[in-house]
């Protein structure tokens, strides 16, 4: 397995949430619906941006990459913090 290091940039939603607590918070919230499912979880570790070189980029060459453009990106934000805002 590859040697790699976290990249220095992480998704987060609005307030600092990490996307992947938005995701549990779903996950836990439709285990809870079925009481009678037995489910079994396993967390494992993955790189989300693996093309991203080990010194890094620049936050907007990031955003450029990854969106198209910073302008994109905080459009897309915008409805990810108003979807995690709804959950609550």
């Amino acid at each position: 397995m590859p040697n790699h290091q976290p990249c220095p940039h992480r998704r987060r939603l609005r307030r600092g949430l990490p996307v992947v607590l938005y995701r549990q918070a779903s996950a836990e919230k439709a285990i809870e619906l079925s009481p009678d499912i037995p489910v079994e979880v396993h967390w494992r570790p993955y790189f989300l941006n693996d093309w991203i070189p080990r010194e890094g980029i620049s936050r907007e060459q990031y955003l450029t990459t990854k969106f198209g453009s910073p302008e994109r990106y905080k459009g897309i934000a915008q409805r990810v913090a108003a979807a995690a805002s709804a959950k609550g």
